[in-house]
């Protein structure tokens, strides 16, 4: 089996091609990469799509009659959907219809200006979705949650967790190992970051939250909740069969989110290493 980037290329006949192209680009953003004698191949930034324009006017009068029913983009944000159906609109494009497939997933049909009828929707993370490489941020009320790792003050983290119970005397570079393979999520009030959290996971079937901290000068304000429901809603764990957290004191804080102690104990197993062992003192 050999590995690509998935279905990536269309080539559809137009009147004109370079208005074709000037309505993707006006609708999707689309940018010309290659021109040539009566075709234009344009891509979405981005992304590895290729979508050419091929002047055939036969084709393009027979938009419909070719065996494609319809091709589609995919949004990157849920809330751009009507941004879109503007777009359209203003590209001189003619929505044909729209809705949801199921809550949480827009809609929009419509014909571009050579009769094609195109998709933009909105669907849910799958559990085949690639991870994305953008930072995932969420705001709610004045909390500001973000994986971007480039914002972490590992000051503040390293600073709180090698006083932790959990992982006393931790080095910075083993820290700076353990953030750099796992999603990580900082929480930031006025833009200093108060509190931390940390996901090891396959993106497939199974996850640990782990380093889970807000500062003791900040708690009661909803920096905790807002930390857990954005780690939660991430869209690389959304398709898991299991996703674990050990708590001495915090159990409050999760058990809203449908975390429960274990059902079967006696099913699973650890090995442990203490801290104190494998740490030098505190640096």
């Amino acid at each position: 089996m050999i590995r690509t980037y998935g279905l990536t290329h269309l080539a559809i006949g137009v009147r004109d091609v370079e208005r074709a192209f000037r309505f993707y680009a006006d609708v999707l953003g689309m940018v010309a990469v290659y021109r040539g004698d009566g075709f234009l191949q344009a891509q979405t930034p981005g992304t590895h799509d290729a979508l050419v324009f091929e002047r055939d006017e036969a084709r393009a009068a027979r938009a419909s009659d070719w065996g494609i029913a319809h091709f589609g983009f995919r949004l990157a944000r849920e809330e751009d959907i009507d941004d879109a159906v503007r777009a359209i609109e203003r590209a001189g494009g003619t929505v044909t219809s729209r809705g949801e497939f199921v809550p949480g997933e827009p809609y929009v049909f419509f014909r571009d200006l050579d009769g094609y009828e195109v998709e933009i929707w909105y669907e849910l993370p799958t559990p085949v979705d690639p991870p994305s490489d953008a930072p995932y941020e969420r705001t709610a009320s004045e909390v500001t949650i973000s994986t971007d790792p480039a914002r972490l003050d590992l000051d503040v983290v390293h600073g709180f967790l090698r006083e932790s119970y959990w992982s006393p005397g931790i080095p910075r570079a083993t820290l700076e190992r353990a953030i750099a393979n796992s999603i990580p999520f900082g929480a930031y009030l006025g833009g200093a970051q108060v509190g931390f959290a940390r996901i090891v996971t396959d993106r497939a079937t199974f996850a640990y939250l782990a380093d889970v901290f807000v500062l003791d000068a900040h708690r009661g304000r909803g920096v905790g909740r807002a930390l857990i429901g954005a780690v939660l809603g991430h869209p690389d764990v959304q398709h898991l069969r299991r996703f674990m957290l050990a708590t001495r004191d915090a159990a409050p804080l999760y058990a809203p989110f449908g975390f429960t102690p274990l059902a079967r104990p006696d099913r699973f197993m650890e090995l442990t290493r203490r801290a104190e062992d494998l740490y030098a003192p505190a640096t």
